[in-house]
């Protein structure tokens, strides 16, 4: 405990001129668009109800509305009749039906000129859906507080671990008395605590914003602690997971080349198999791309997520706890190379020689097949052995990058 906060007071004292005005800037932009985000539904919600009551009751609500439960329940009615009229559909109702049912629907409606309300129709529906049987749910709102949040995580993790590695700083922090894997340990934690500490505040801003919108009396927060729960979740991921990273990358190139990698997972993969083989026939790219995102839409959330961190959701608990199990693994790895870390290969791309190997093929593997891809798609159509004598010069030119990138030292 001792140590944890020497190291918080450590971290505090060397970046607070970086982290206090991040966290102003954070809550001001999060508070003012939540703000703005709430004045403009109200706006669309009160043009969406008054052209389907103008349409069907030749009246309107007026321009200043109280909404509350009476109110929800009339345009309810008068959504009904509206789409009923026009014969719309929402857009989960489009879901739920076969391709060819949704394309007949769309050209119906550009045919018979019903653009116009079919927009106005689903705009109302986009909004009424967050309704439940005690009022509007305000969790999207709260939603949108990750996002922006996460970010910060990243570029605070990169900044006290990777990028830490490259400054004169370094090495006096090697002399602080505590090992490398309770440097770990400790940051991972700090970095969670400090990513709790900017949501709840910015928690507190957007509820206070909501209770003084004109949505504030129709509010039900029955499931706001589960979304908070999941928020949490993914904020405790995201500080393992980035934090784990910088202490494998030597400098902050590495730490994002090994992030991209975490993140994209499976579909890096696919996507330099299917890259590849298009050199023979497009095709060929089609048809494996198609079947690579059929199997992972087939899959339930957890493998998906474990698969590829993109298919991360944050209203999915079973995909959160995949993005955690993923996160520990990384974790791990971290811990483990620790304990074989050599201070001399600080700055290098990765620290890890074995792990820098497996970093350097999939490097050179992407960006030649990326070369390839964008060269080949100047020209109509290429035969296969030109093809294949084009992605050996890019594959040649992809490894002396990388094999330069990999040697160099990054220090500031």
């Amino acid at each position: 405990m001792r140590k944890f906060k020497d190291l918080s007071i450590f971290i505090i004292k060397r970046f607070y001129l970086l982290l206090i005005p991040a966290l102003i800037f954070l809550v001001i932009v999060l508070s003012f668009g939540s703000r703005n985000t709430l004045k403009s539904e109200y706006q669309t919600f009160i043009n969406n109800i008054n052209e389907m009551k103008e349409d069907i009751d030749k009246d309107s609500f007026g321009k200043d509305i109280v909404i509350n439960d009476e109110l929800i329940k009339e345009t309810r009615i008068i959504a009904f009749k509206f789409k009923d009229k026009y014969k719309l559909m929402s857009g989960r109702e489009l879901e739920s039906v076969s391709d060819a049912e949704a394309t007949y629907y769309y050209e119906r409606i550009n045919n018979t000129g019903h653009d116009a309300q079919n927009l106005t129709y689903n705009s109302y529906h986009y909004f009424i859906e967050k309704f439940n049987e005690k009022g509007l749910n305000p969790t999207s709102y709260y939603e949108n507080l990750l996002g922006p949040i996460m970010v910060f995580i990243i570029i605070f993790s990169i900044i006290i671990t990777s990028l830490e590695q490259s400054m004169p700083i370094y090495d006096f922090t090697r002399m602080l008395p505590w090992k490398k894997r309770e440097d770990l340990a400790m940051k991972v934690v700090f970095t969670f605590l400090l990513s709790l500490f900017v949501y709840v505040v910015n928690i507190i801003f957007v509820t206070f914003a909501l209770k003084s919108s004109a949505f504030g009396s129709i509010l039900d927060y029955t499931s706001l602690i589960n979304q908070i729960v999941r928020d949490i979740l993914i904020l405790l991921g995201t500080s393992i997971i980035t934090t784990s990273l910088g202490f494998i990358a030597g400098n902050f190139l590495g730490h994002i080349g090994l992030g991209f990698m975490i993140f994209t997972g499976t579909h890096l993969i696919n996507f330099n198999i299917a890259t590849f083989l298009s050199i023979f026939s497009l095709r060929i790219y089609a048809d494996i791309d198609m079947k690579y995102n059929d199997f992972i839409r087939g899959l339930d959330r957890f493998p998906a997520t474990v698969l590829s961190l993109s298919n991360l959701r944050q209203d999915n608990i079973n995909s959160i706890l995949a993005f955690l199990l993923v996160s520990l693994i990384v974790f791990a790895i971290a811990y483990f190379t620790s304990k074989k870390f050599i201070a001399e290969r600080s700055g290098y791309m990765i620290i890890y020689k074995p792990i820098a190997m497996v970093c350097k093929f999939f490097g050179v593997l992407t960006l030649a097949n990326m070369a390839t891809s964008i060269t080949l798609s100047v020209f109509m159509e290429v035969h296969p052995i030109v093809g294949i004598i084009l992605f050996a010069i890019c594959l040649l030119f992809s490894y002396k990058f990388f094999d330069i990138i990999f040697k160099i030292k990054l220090k500031f």
